[in-house]
């Protein structure tokens, strides 16, 4: 339905023309999905205080916060629910290799199936069937990895994020008039969407025929690169503060503490590079 999607922030715009939106999409998984809140990335602002951040400060003490001491790779789960009915909806895996800087993003779809506890089911049935852990274990089983954490929010949370990073500007063949689960009328050529005509965009996709991962895969690229910075490498307690009052995240202080060094290297290195796994296996790669 769309063969030239732009998606473009105030700092900056990824173009891909490649990406072909042919029908109705399938929806996806996310998390990041919808990392983040408004207040947490915002740039300026009083940081908000919590036992937690006091917990890990006294419990860790910090990296030298220079590009290349810090090497590893990781990898993190994001996903996105409904605030209103709890539906699994966005996924995203997320492979992070230091000191390069080098970021690896694949967008599963909810519908994917995967063989579970003996038994087949799509991820966003395991999600509602076993809870996040469940969902944790079978993504990590679809990928072939292991990740170490996972981050989630509800649409409510991510509609916020957008909001503050910018528009993003899609470019769409035939004009789209949805209006089932919700409603999303798109004219044809380019529109700049904000968080709320966003957010049920790339939930539509879900539901388009075609692959359209890279739709979502370009959306969380693009929130890692306005957000995991080198100017927000001193605020990363404060960061962490904020996650753990504000969304649903298995990052505990302890497991905090023992990861604030990659975590610092992350923030310290920025995102170098960026690249789109259209195959589960590529996430490795």
């Amino acid at each position: 339905m769309s063969k030239n999607v732009t998606f473009r922030t105030e700092r900056k715009t990824i173009r891909n023309n490649r990406i072909l939106l042919i029908a109705v999409i399938a929806l996806a998984l996310a998390g990041i999905a919808a990392f983040s809140a408004y207040s947490i990335f915002s740039d300026g602002g009083t940081d908000m205080q919590s036992s937690a951040l006091g917990d890990a400060r006294a419990a860790s003490s910090p990296g030298d916060g220079t590009v290349g001491s810090v090497r590893g790779e990781r990898y993190y789960l994001f996903w996105c629910k409904d605030s209103e009915s709890g539906q699994l909806e966005l996924i995203w895996v997320v492979g992070i290799r230091l000191p390069q800087g080098k970021y690896t993003v694949y967008s599963p779809s909810i519908d994917d199936t995967v063989e579970y506890k003996g038994e087949y089911h799509s991820l966003g049935e395991i999600f509602s069937l076993y809870d996040v852990e469940g969902l944790r274990e079978a993504v990590d089983s679809l990928c072939g990895v292991k990740t170490v954490s996972y981050i989630g929010s509800d649409s409510a949370n991510f509609r916020q994020m957008i909001n503050h990073l910018g528009a993003v500007t899609v470019d769409i063949d035939e004009p789209i008039n949805y209006n089932k689960d919700f409603n999303l009328i798109l004219g044809k050529g380019e529109n700049d969407l904000k968080g709320d005509t966003l957010y049920k965009y790339l939930v539509y996709t879900n539901f388009m025929q075609g692959d359209t991962r890279k739709i979502r895969a370009e959306a969380m690229a693009e929130i890692l690169k306005n957000t995991v910075t080198p100017k927000k490498a001193d605020r990363i307690d404060s960061i962490f503060a904020r996650i753990a009052n504000l969304l649903l995240s298995d990052i505990t202080v302890v497991s905090y503490s023992a990861d604030r060094e990659f975590i610092n290297g992350m923030f310290s290195a920025g995102v170098k590079s960026v690249s789109i796994a259209e195959k589960p296996a590529q996430i490795t790669k």
